[in-house]
């Protein structure tokens, strides 16, 4: 097994073993129910799996793909209630071990959550979540007695984690704190409290420090920042919601963040991606409502960042790597931004579909093919294919993961993370972005902006038909348009005009026409019509039912020809 993990294309090997060992669960239960085996023997078992990382430095999307699945279905599905409790001790413990790799602390975060998860609110009545409330106390909880075993356990491990000199082991401890808060929403507001107080110290600590100092508070200030980022985008889902005064201090310590940065041009690369962080998890999480009046300071944010000659700005900037990555969190929650204010009465004139024709216009044979069509299908007609549904949804993320040593990192406000991390290339992840972006960008547009770009289509599909990229051209088409054709489903309540329908009718139509299209172009193709006859008023829908009807005829009066003509 170890030698499968540790090969460089062991992603298709490894899917089968473990997705067998789903069909053992049952049995081992109740071979170790009736003699009266314990299950307790399953930690070591994790710490056999977890030691596989510890020679790693970087990480592996595909070997921590392969135990976290060990991890999760092999061990903590097994265990019961009380084995799992200190399981969690268990966990923290391998996270307080100075020589664990960070693998193995990624491992063992997000097995953490899924433990977490998998008790669920019985832990609310439990000494576990009392320790957070130590943590973070509020006014009326400044009383409460917990184990000494548990003050030291999440102290030293999972806030420790969130200053981890990784970024990926910070992400997780993000995640994991967001589990945590899920679990017992009481905490929430200690714990925002703690993060913002602790930033707004952090930003004044980083004007000061050099050298490796300041590498240790740049990583904990991002971390912070991400922390709170995670905490903000799961507050308005809990129970309880969030406090009065959240969507108001984190846009404050955010316009802080990305206006009156440090003047060390390092520290205000680090600030400013945090800043945008912080804001895009507001956005897409808070309702419009609260933050409708700071609508036009929120826009005018991003007016300084894209001013001024891209490529001379590229020529002359020293760090590149950090310039982008404030560039691309800018971009989010730019994206963000546009998701939580647009409105189906408000027309963007063009001035957001520039950058989707630029897209579009890019060199189709130089484009991935996009991996989003799984998600944007109806999950209700999965049985048709191609991607059969397993026995369990860990099952089917373990057989669509990709993985990418390059990808990027986790997004922790979104509302269903990656059940692993880096899970697709970074080539891949663009192409995704761009298809995504321009389903946005359609359904935002008026009528000529979405011929235009129905059109730019249109033009796409014909182009290549005999090279070996048209395929995933077309996967791509079908992404973008259902994308598209479900956000205007969402958006516009009156039907959509007949020009915009025959043009995206004509497309799905030429899609279904070609001869070797796989099953899911041709359930995308199908799907995207019954988006249209939802779109269209009662005569558009009728005249698609009778051009199918009269196409089936035709097939049907062809096949019968074919049969008279042979002798049948």
């Amino acid at each position: 097994m170890e030698e499968v993990i540790s090969s460089g294309e062991g992603n298709l090997d490894f899917q089968g073993s473990f997705v067998d060992m789903v069909n053992m669960k049952n049995r081992v239960m109740a071979i170790r129910l009736k003699y009266l085996h314990s299950d307790g023997e399953l930690q070591h078992y994790a710490l056999q799996v977890m030691e596989m990382l510890r020679s790693d430095t970087s990480v592996d999307a595909h070997a921590l793909a392969c135990i976290l699945y060990i991890l999760q279905v092999g061990v903590t599905d097994q265990m019961t209630e009380p084995t799992q409790r200190d399981f969690l001790v268990f966990l923290g413990k391998q996270l307080e071990s100075s020589d664990a790799s960070p693998p193995m602390k990624i491992a063992a975060l997000r097995t953490l959550s899924y433990t977490l998860k998998t008790l669920g609110e019985l832990l609310c009545y439990d000494d576990l979540c009392l320790e957070l409330l130590w943590l973070y106390p509020s006014s009326n909880q400044s009383d409460q007695q917990v184990p000494l075993e548990f003050k030291e356990l999440f102290d030293n491990t999972i806030v420790a984690a969130v200053s981890h000199s990784s970024q990926l082991v910070r992400i997780e401890a993000a995640l994991a704190l967001r589990v945590l808060a899920e679990v017992d929403p009481t905490c929430v507001g200690g714990l925002i409290s703690y993060l913002v107080t602790t930033l707004s110290a952090l930003r004044d600590n980083v004007s000061f420090e050099k050298g490796s100092n300041l590498k240790t508070e740049l990583d904990t200030l991002n971390g912070q920042a991400t922390a709170l980022a995670a905490l903000v985008s799961i507050s308005p889902k809990l129970p309880l919601g969030y406090p009065a005064r959240l969507p108001r201090s984190v846009l404050e310590l955010s316009k802080k963040m990305l206006t009156e940065s440090s003047r060390n041009p390092i520290a205000a690369a680090v600030e400013k991606e945090a800043g945008w962080l912080l804001l895009s998890s507001l956005l897409s999480s808070m309702p419009k409502q609260e933050l409708e009046d700071q609508v036009f300071d929120i826009l005018s944010l991003w007016a300084t960042l894209f001013s001024g000659n891209p490529e001379r700005e590229i020529k002359q900037i020293e760090d590149l790597a950090s310039k982008i990555c404030v560039w691309s969190a800018a971009v989010d929650a730019l994206t963000a931004f546009v998701r939580c204010f647009i409105s189906p009465n408000v027309a963007s004139n063009g001035i957001l579909l520039q950058p989707v024709m630029v897209y579009l216009s890019r060199d189709a044979p130089g484009c991935e093919e996009s991996s989003c069509l799984r998600s944007l299908l109806d999950k209700r007609d999965a049985w048709l294919g191609p991607w059969i549904p397993g026995r369990d949804w860990f099952e089917d993320e373990v057989r669509a993961f990709q993985g990418g040593k390059d990808g990027l990192m986790p997004c922790v406000w979104e509302n269903q993370p990656s059940s692993f991390p880096l899970p697709e290339t970074i080539d891949k992840t663009l192409v995704n972005q761009m298809l995504l972006c321009f389903g946005i960008m359609f359904a935002s547009q008026d009528s000529g902006g979405m011929l235009l770009l129905l059109g730019m289509v249109e033009q796409c599909l014909k182009a290549g038909k005999k090279q070996s990229w048209h395929a995933a051209s077309v996967t791509n088409i079908c992404v973008g348009l259902l994308s598209g054709l479900k956000a205007l489903i969402a958006l516009r309540p009156q039907p959509l005009g007949p020009e915009i329908l025959n043009a995206a009718h004509a497309i799905f139509q030429s899609i279904l026409a070609e001869g070797d299209i796989c099953a899911s172009q041709r359930r995308a193709s199908s799907e995207g019509l019954g988006l249209l006859a939802r779109l269209g008023n009662d005569i558009f829908t009728a005249k698609m039912y009778f051009c199918s009807l009269m196409m089936n005829l035709i097939v049907i009066v062809d096949v019968e020809m074919l049969y008279f003509f042979h002798g049948g």
